[in-house]
């Protein structure tokens, strides 16, 4: 089962640059891997796939290649990822 309050407590251990409004595509894909690889889990995206998400409104559900993603937006997307490598 995944445990979505040790996921948040990982995604509050990630440095962000706090100068920047949101998340880029390509740092979700950063925070992704990191957390796959604290949980232990096989991460085989690229960060060529987390643009192509961002483009497809896969993550956030706005179709967009500029977009910034919310920390909440991050986490929730990276929690669906968790929840299908272990299912």
């Amino acid at each position: 089962m995944i445990d979505i309050n040790k996921i948040s407590q990982l995604a509050e251990t990630i440095e962000i640059d706090e100068a920047v409004e949101g998340m880029s595509a390509y740092g979700v894909w950063k925070v992704a891997k990191d957390v796959f690889a604290q949980l232990g889990l096989e991460f085989g995206k690229t960060s060529q796939s987390f643009y192509n998400a961002a483009k497809n409104g896969s993550i956030n559900g706005v179709k967009s290649t500029t977009q910034k993603f919310s920390d909440e937006e991050v986490e929730t997307y990276i929690a669906k990822l968790v929840a299908r490598a272990t299912r």
